[in-house]
């Protein structure tokens, strides 16, 4: 049975959110408070022991933060005052997280001042002040995040196994914001360690950590580019008002005219009942989702670093257009782009980046204690690289078929996957006993194919060998035995499963492997994968995040073939671009079908009802058999789609024309536009999407 369950209270969704009357009111009394007192940043006050610039604004802008937050918040008392909770968790990650940075700084003064070969106690190494941040912050948002979702699954697995979990299961509700201040926290810290950035004093840290704007749904903003904004001098004259408001109205319009319009039209019914709808509808519900993701997100940022902008404050660009991306590594480059930033800077590059990471090392070792690869050193010893030296092989047993060693010593890709193939078909046992299998099907596909690919090593640049066509065939006969495996034990995505590991089995063949392309596979892979899982608590999350992972792997391999081969970059041909923009939007369609999913029997319905529910009778009539499919959702998404490639000249243009008109001009202008977003959003104002991440 199931441990005992402890009910916490469920975050409200009836929060502060910026387009809700409660917040006009409270930034109608924040706005003139900061503009009043914008003068007093560059003086200078007693505070804290410490001489502290620009105070009271620090001060109002951080009582500000703290209630605004506390709107969303349940209570929880201390001692006999009832507060709100997700101001304590803020506070306490603030004040932790200071205490931290003040330590690797100090250390770092320390290590930077010692001689050469002198002792280090522990607390003197940045290290150590790094690595206690960096549990603190990852424990922090695990316990919120996923201490739920992971006890459950080990519950049910103990409970099928007759036995009991000693941890209990709670519900426990995930605080508002506490992803992107998290993330701002680790940045901060990280910064510190690299040297790039010097601690502050406790306020310039709570007020950067708790700004609210960016607080619930970011841009990830890290202390380098918001931090020394406080010490500038601000004039409340001089604030970009223009393109503030432009910022608002212009999310606005995307929030509650096109985002909710689209949900409330066709993609709440297709995601909900997909067995219920055609193909069209859903091909349409999938585009129109693409495009809801976008307005609701993008709008709601664009709303942050519009108000943000009226209190002095400038947030960097968040999104770009992504949907002109001409492949996914450009789509990243344009969509979330300071996550984006920070995946590369505070996880990928750290794993390694374009180099062999640990994680790569490791399994080329794992894999050469499976399968020693030869000696090529000489017998009777010697500098194997002395000019003129001549290399003969060691006496060897000769190998059995299919375990012939490539011209680097390594066993070839056919011996290494049939090793790890059995292993994992015993896994793959192991896991139907918990009624996971299917989950896991194509997932743990990932593992063999990386440990053979590992245990080969590098390739001959430039050269394909002929066991390369045996490898692929086997690799595809394994993969047609694990789905059927995987299809008999239940409902499965057997039929993703085959090709999204068959795709990937065709790349390997397509491509001269080389080690390069092993280090990106599980750098690129593990980033994403743990982009995906940030997004969410659920197999779906992690599925999206391995599509976008898979791709951009492909899209490096490709570039790597082309240099290998000596191949000039492609001509940019508008053919070309046209063709990468479908190409790359349609993937990422694709992969927005599991992030939207709420499980993946919904996302396996979805992909089969796209296939399989066309009108291809002779009475067929568009709108009338599809009805879900309206104009007003195809203008929806085609205006979502087409501002997309308005050139960026031509609204820097309407916004300098904008700002040379009267004040009272402009008011009006916006009121009307306001108007205009009051008749054609919906009644109330629906919540944010990205708020539960």
């Amino acid at each position: 049975m199931a441990g005992p369950a402890l009910s916490v209270r469920r975050q409200t969704q009836d929060g502060m959110a910026f387009p809700r009357v409660t917040f006009a009111i409270f930034f109608l009394v924040v706005l003139p408070l900061s503009w009043f007192l914008m003068p007093t940043l560059h003086r200078t006050y007693r505070c804290f022991g410490m001489r502290i610039q620009g105070v009271p604004w620090k001060l109002a802008m951080l009582v500000a933060s703290y209630v605004f937050l506390g709107y969303f918040s349940p209570t929880t008392r201390v001692l006999i005052v009832p507060l709100p909770t997700w101001s304590l968790i803020l506070f306490v990650s603030t004040a932790v997280n200071w205490v931290l940075g003040q330590g690797l700084g100090w250390a770092r003064t320390i290590d930077r001042a010692r001689e050469p070969g002198a002792a280090r106690t522990v607390l003197t190494r940045p290290r150590v002040w790094l690595s206690a941040a960096i549990v603190f912050n990852l424990g922090f948002l695990g316990y919120f995040k996923y201490y739920e979702f992971f006890v459950s699954q080990a519950h049910n697995a103990f409970t099928d196994m007759g036995l009991s979990f000693p941890l209990p299961v709670l519900s426990i509700a995930l605080p508002v914001a506490i992803s992107f201040f998290t993330f701002q926290a680790i940045s901060y810290t990280a910064d510190i360690y690299r040297g790039t950035f010097d601690p502050v004093n406790p306020l310039d840290f709570a007020t950067y950590l708790a700004f609210f704007p960016h607080l619930v749904a970011g841009p990830v903003v890290r202390a380098a580019e918001f931090i020394p904004q406080m010490y500038e001098r601000h004039d409340p004259r001089r604030v970009d008002a223009t393109r503030a408001f432009a910022l608002i109205a212009g999310g606005l319009f995307k929030k509650l005219v096109l985002a909710d319009f689209l949900n409330n039209s066709i993609v709440t019914p297709v995601f909900t009942s997909p067995g219920t709808h055609s193909s069209a509808e859903i091909l349409v519900g999938v585009y129109a989702y693409a495009v809801r993701i976008y307005c609701d997100f993008s709008g709601y940022t664009d709303m942050a670093i519009g108000i943000a902008l009226l209190l002095g404050i400038k947030f960097p660009q968040n999104f770009d257009a992504p949907y002109t991306a001409v492949s996914l590594q450009d789509f990243w480059r344009r969509w979330h782009m300071t996550l984006s930033r920070f995946l590369r800077d505070y996880l990928y590059i750290p794993l390694g980046g374009n180099r062999e990471s640990a994680v790569v090392l490791g399994l080329r070792k794992v894999g050469s204690l499976v399968v020693p690869a030869r000696s090529n050193a000489p017998a009777g010893g010697g500098p194997e690289d002395s000019p003129g030296a001549v290399r003969e092989r060691a006496p060897a047993v000769r190998p059995k078929p299919g375990r012939e060693p490539d011209e680097h010593g390594h066993p070839t890709i056919i011996s290494s996957y049939a090793i790890a193939v059995t292993v994992g078909m015993l896994f793959l046992t192991a896991l139907r006993m918990f009624d996971i299998a299917d989950v896991w099907a194509w997932n743990l596909l990932l593992v063999p194919v990386v440990f053979g690919l590992v245990a080969r090593g590098a390739g001959s640049p430039g050269k394909r060998t002929w066991t390369d066509r045996p490898a692929v065939l086997g690799l595809l006969a394994v993969q047609v035995l694990v789905c059927v495996s995987a299809l008999v034990g239940g409902p499965s995505v057997w039929w993703l499963d085959f090709l999204l590991i068959s795709a990937l089995l065709l790349v390997f063949a397509a491509c001269d492997l080389t080690i390069v392309g092993v280090v990106i596979l599980g750098n690129l892979l593990a980033t994403m994968a743990l982009g995906g899982i940030w997004h969410g608590r659920g197999w779906t999350f992690l599925i999206w995040g391995m599509i976008h992972g898979f791709g951009l792997v492909g899209e490096h391999w490709h570039r790597e073939r082309r240099k290998l081969r000596g191949l000039p970059e492609p001509k940019d041909t508008v053919l070309r671009r046209t063709g990468g923009r479908l190409l790359t939007f349609n993937v990422v369609c694709f992969a927005w079908i599991f992030f939207n999913a709420d499980s993946l029997s919904t996302a396996s319905q979805i992909i089969n009802h796209l296939f399989t529910d066309w009108h291809w009778s002779s009475s067929y009539t568009p709108f009338v058999d599809d009805p879900l499919v309206t104009g007003g959702v195809l203008l929806a998404i085609a205006i979502g789609l087409g501002v997309q490639f308005i050139p960026r000249e031509f609204g820097a243009r309407l916004l300098a024309r904008a700002s040379r008109l009267h004040p009272v001009t402009q008011g009006i202008m916006i009121g009307l536009f306001f108007i205009v977003i009051d008749t054609l959003g919906p009644r109330g104002i629906p919540d944010f999407i990205y708020q539960q991440f």
